[in-house]
């Protein structure tokens, strides 16, 4: 082996080299860009399955809301019920304690 032979040699195993790194450069590339896929694609699924998550409990929290409200509408009504007939229980009372004055006075 002379030394145009090692030249030869040392300039194809450069050449190969050059052409491997730029095939390997490539292929990193390539993998990134997959891996950057993946990884947005798995993001988005994670939000969709967060916003998912987060309306079932903003739903169930206004269902409870919602019964609570209607439970509150229903005491008033109650109430206003009750209040009317206080005054009439009280009418009746007043009227019954002035019959029953005039009958024990006779």
């Amino acid at each position: 082996m002379d030394k145009n032979d090692v030249q030869t040699l040392i300039h194809l195993i450069k050449s190969q080299s050059e052409q491997t790194r730029k095939e390997l450069r490539s292929e990193v590339v390539g993998i990134k860009s997959e891996l950057e896929f993946k990884i947005a694609l798995l993001e988005r699924k994670l939000d969709d399955k967060f916003e998912n998550h987060r309306r079932s409990l903003v739903n169930d929290f206004q269902n409870f809301q919602d019964a609570i409200l209607s439970e509150l509408v229903e005491l008033r009504q109650e109430i206003t019920i009750n209040s009317g007939h206080r005054k009439l229980f009280t009418e009746f009372d007043h009227r019954l304690s002035k019959i029953e004055k005039r009958l024990l006075a006779n």
